[in-house]
This record gives structure tokens, C-alpha cells and sequence, in this order.
């Protein structure tokens, strides 16, 4: 049994600890939605893709802001990763059909490490027409114009 002052750093990283769990299980259970970090620019969280979403709820526009330049890591997850989790395959396929949904093309994985991808594609905006870039991240969805 290890003696502990009250308030020490054990105590502490208790507190901090002690609603990752919870935190965890609500975030897997909304709506079903493996990947929680795939939010709409609203803060919602993007559960299905019925099409009929404009731009601007689908993704964080920047309209003024460079696009972040062309990147290619490999087209699918097997190409940059030997074996990957199921969380990880579920947010491709949301990315996936994001890309279908906007009409995208050029859908590529442009970024990866240990925990997180980043997806890119290029699409015509359905409002103005002016082409956009895509920029899917673990905690946004971007979208720049280009060109």
C-alpha cells in the first residue's frame, strides 16, 4: 500500500482520468458514430450524407486562405498503413462518401502518423461552381478555393 499526502500528484491525475472513460463511451455512442473527431463546421457531428448539404455545413470554408498544396501518401489505407483499426477504416469510408457526395475527385490520403490521416480531393462548389480543395482532418473538415 503506497501513503500519499492528500492533493498529491496521484490524486490529480485521478481527477484527470476519471471521466476519459465516460467521456469515451458517449463519444462511440452518438449517433453511432465511430470517428467523433468528423464534425460539421456547426460543432454537430456528421452522421449520414443524404446529399443535400451545402458546403458550408459539410465543411470549415476559407475563402480567402491558400489552399494547402497537392499531397499524395497513397489512395488507400493499405498503402500507408500495413494493418489498421476499425475506427481508422470507418473514418476513410465517411471520407470516402464525403468525397461522393460533393462529386469529388482525386480522393487521396495526403498525411499520416500512428494515430490520425489526412484526406484530400478536389470538387466543384454546387453554389458558384469555382473549384475547391478538401482537407479532411481528425478535428476539421476545410474546404479553400483554388485556382
Amino acid at each position: 500500500m503506497v501513503l500519499q499526502r492528500p492533493g498529491g500528484r496521484h490524486e490529480a491525475l485521478g481527477r484527470l482520468l476519471a471521466g476519459t472513460e465516460e467521456r469515451l463511451k458517449d463519444s462511440q455512442q452518438d449517433n453511432g458514430n465511430p470517428a467523433p473527431w468528423l464534425t460539421r463546421a456547426d460543432g454537430d457531428m456528421m452522421t449520414g450524407f443524404d446529399g443535400a448539404r451545402s458546403v458550408k455545413e459539410a465543411f470549415t470554408v476559407h475563402p480567402r486562405a491558400a489552399a494547402p498544396g497537392y499531397r499524395n501518401e497513397g489512395e488507400r489505407l493499405e498503402d500507408v498503413y500495413g494493418t489498421c483499426s476499425r475506427k481508422k477504416r470507418r473514418a476513410y469510408e465517411r471520407c470516402r462518401e464525403l468525397c461522393e457526395e460533393f462529386h469529388g475527385e482525386g480522393f487521396r490520403i495526403a498525411g499520416h502518423n500512428t494515430f490520425a490521416f489526412t484526406v484530400q480531393f478536389e470538387f466543384d462548389d454546387p453554389e458558384s461552381g469555382r473549384r475547391m480543395r478538401a482537407m479532411i482532418t481528425r478535428d476539421c473538415n476545410h474546404a479553400y478555393y483554388i485556382g
